[in-house]
C-alpha cells in the first residue's frame, strides 16, 4: 500500500473535484508560487500572478518576509490604494 503525501492527496481531490486533465494536474504539481489555473465555465487557462510591492506587503503570508518587517506597533502608516 502506497502512502501518499499531503500534496499528492490534495491534488488527487482537486483533480476529481474539478475534473482536471492529466496535463492540468501535472501543471499544478509543477507550478511555482503565483502560478495556477483560471477557470471560467468549461474553459481553463494557466496564469502567473505578479504582485506589486504594495500588494505583496498587504497579502503575503511568507514567514521570512513577515519576520523581516519592523515592529507593527511602530509602523502606523496607511497604505493608500
Amino acid at each position: 500500500m502506497e502512502v501518499q503525501t499531503g500534496i499528492s492527496q490534495a491534488i488527487d481531490e482537486i483533480t476529481r473535484t474539478f475534473d482536471l486533465s492529466a496535463g492540468e494536474r501535472a501543471f499544478l504539481l509543477s507550478a511555482d508560487r503565483g502560478q495556477g489555473l483560471l477557470s471560467a465555465g468549461t474553459q481553463r487557462v494557466a496564469f502567473q500572478s505578479i504582485a506589486s510591492p504594495t500588494e505583496h506587503y498587504l497579502a503575503t503570508t511568507s514567514p521570512e518576509f513577515l519576520a523581516s518587517l519592523p515592529d507593527p506597533e511602530s509602523n502606523l502608516e496607511w497604505v493608500d490604494l
